[in-house]
C-alpha cells in the first residue's frame, strides 16, 4: 500500500473484502499514461498479482458530507 500512495498519479489506496484485495483510484491524462503508470510503476511493485482495471470518464463533484451531518446532527438537537 505504501508503495502504491507514493505513485504522484495515486488518489485512493483501499483495503477491500471481496474478489480484490486492495482498490486504487488514479487519476491519468489519457490512455497512453495510465499504460505507462501500469507497466513502468505499478506492475514493478513486488507482489504485485493479477491487476484489473475500470476506467470512469466522468465525475461528479464531491457532497459537502462533513457539513450535512452536521446540519443533520444541529437540526436533531434542536427538536
Amino acid at each position: 500500500m505504501a508503495q502504491l500512495w507514493a505513485i504522484p498519479e495515486v488518489q485512493d489506496v483501499n483495503l477491500v473484502t471481496g474478489n480484490l484485495d486492495l482498490l486504487v483510484r488514479l487519476r491519468v491524462r489519457d490512455n497512453n499514461h495510465l499504460r505507462s503508470l501500469l507497466m513502468d510503476n505499478i506492475w514493478q511493485i513486488p507482489g504485485t498479482q493479477g491487476t484489473s482495471t475500470m476506467m470512469t470518464v466522468a465525475e461528479m463533484p464531491a457532497k459537502p458530507f462533513a457539513q450535512d451531518l452536521l446540519a443533520q446532527i444541529q437540526a436533531t438537537t434542536q427538536a
